[in-house]
C-alpha cells in the first residue's frame, strides 16, 4: 500500500501596514484557506521545503527580517532599503510561524507607508507530516 502525501500548500498575503514592529498581513481574497494568517503570521501545518518571497516598495528605508522559528536566527530580507524583492527557500516544520519583523530609520512602525507589498509562501516539497 502506498502512502499518499498531503497536497502542497501555498498562500499569498497583502502587506497592509505595520503594528508592534511586525508587518501586518492579510490573505488575498482568492486563497483556498489551507494556510492561514494568525496574529500577522503564516502558520505552518506541514513539514517541508518552502519558498518565501517578499515584494513591495516602502516610502522610507526599512530593514526587514523573516522570522519562522523561535530557536532559529531570523533571515535578513532587507537592510535599509526601500524596494523589497527578496526570495529564499527554507525547511520548515509543523507549528513554525512566518512573520516579518520591520525597523524603520524614519520613525515608528505604525507611521510606515508602503505601496503594494506582497508575501508569497509556497511549499515546494512535503516531508509527509501534515497536521490534521
Amino acid at each position: 500500500m502506498q502512502v499518499k502525501s498531503p497536497p502542497l500548500q501555498s498562500i499569498s498575503a497583502d502587506v497592509l501596514g505595520c503594528e508592534k514592529d511586525r508587518l501586518s498581513l492579510s490573505p488575498m481574497a482568492n486563497e483556498n484557506g489551507v494556510m492561514q494568517v494568525q496574529s500577522n503570521a503564516v502558520v505552518i501545518q506541514c513539514d517541508g521545503l518552502y519558498l518565501i518571497s517578499l515584494r513591495g516598495f516602502f516610502f522610507h528605508n526599512v530593514s526587514i527580517d523573516i522570522h519562522y522559528r523561535n530557536s532559529s536566527a531570523p533571515i535578513q530580507a532587507l537592510r535599509r532599503e526601500r524596494r523589497a524583492d527578496f526570495t529564499t527557500v527554507v525547511h520548515m516544520a509543523y507549528k513554525d510561524a512566518v512573520h516579518l519583523g520591520v525597523k524603520s530609520q524614519d520613525g515608528a512602525c505604525e507611521q510606515l507607508q508602503m505601496n503594494g507589498g506582497k508575501l508569497f509562501l509556497i511549499q515546494l516539497r512535503s516531508d509527509r507530516y501534515c497536521a490534521p
